[in-house]
């Protein structure tokens, strides 16, 4: 179990460069659990037994907000390598909160916030890489929720695929095609749209008739992501540059802008702007 919890905070990006004595003192206050679909995360403010900060090491976590004690709304998905602060109510926050729930079997490294907290009292310089990695989750976030309220449905769910096959979508020799590894039904891609079952259902069958996606039960996959773009909206994919693989956390994540100035490969991407122009 404790040569388990140091891999998968060696091969996380937060804690990728820490030093061997301070992830030893970060992993004696933390502990490993397994969490079954649908189960909710305890926040510390629930359980003093569990720690403040969550280290995903495989699975994902739905995200979702809390208003008044009543779920609101789907905010995000986080999976491997990610990491998330599970804050507690107090008098400020007990109007709204997030509240995390495991989206299929799940492994969560809960760390201890004293020891966290001690350990970067003692070595500041352990900011850089864990204030980075949730700077960049923070960011990612606003823009899924600022997609949300913007465009057609066609362009909300086109928004939506292209962010999760960029961070969690596996890539079929470069292209950048490929089925998302984590497992959505079409009730889940309506709730991070903020669109009802039928809306969503809808606009996922026009971008499927397009031949842009294939969706199966409880999973789709991209296959032209130059034709996704043009249907969330983003003129610039014949002029984009290329984007290179990347790889890190746990798994290789690509890029699938195409190559600047060559032409589409079929004719599924006018089709797709015609289908946003038309009102999605």
């Amino acid at each position: 179990m404790e040569l388990l919890m140091q891999r998968a905070l060696k091969l996380n990006a937060a804690f990728a460069h820490w030093p061997g004595t301070a992830l030893d003192r970060i992993q004696r206050g933390a502990c490993l659990r397994t969490y079954v679909k649908g189960e909710v995360v305890p926040s510390n403010d629930r359980d003093p037994r569990y720690g403040s900060m969550l280290v995903i090491v495989s699975g994902y976590l739905r995200l979702q907000r809390v208003i008044n004690g009543k779920r609101a709304c789907t905010v995000g998905i986080l999976g491997p390598g990610r990491v998330w602060r599970s804050r507690c109510n107090d008098a400020r926050s007990t109007q709204l909160r997030y509240e995390q729930v495991a989206q299929e079997p799940t492994v969560l490294i809960h760390v201890a916030s004293e020891a966290l907290s001690g350990v970067l009292a003692q070595f500041p310089v352990l900011w850089r890489d864990l204030g980075a990695v949730m700077l960049k989750q923070q960011r990612e976030l606003i823009e899924t929720i600022v997609e949300q309220t913007r465009g057609t449905a066609v362009e909300r769910l086109a928004s939506l695929l292209l962010r999760f096959q960029d961070q969690y979508g596996s890539d079929t020799v470069g292209t950048g095609a490929g089925a998302l590894r984590v497992r959505l039904s079409q009730e889940d891609l309506g709730a991070l749209a903020q669109l009802c079952r039928q809306t969503a259902n809808e606009a996922l069958g026009r971008l499927q008739e397009l031949g842009v996606i294939q969706v199966d039960y409880s999973s789709v996959s991209v296959k032209d992501p130059a034709a996704l773009r043009c249907a969330a909206g983003r003129s610039d994919v014949v002029s984009a540059p290329p984007v290179p693989a990347r790889s890190g956390g746990f798994g290789v994540r690509s890029g699938f802008a195409p190559v600047a100035g060559k032409p589409l490969p079929n004719d599924a991407a006018p089709r797709a702007a015609d289908t946003v122009r038309q009102g999605g």
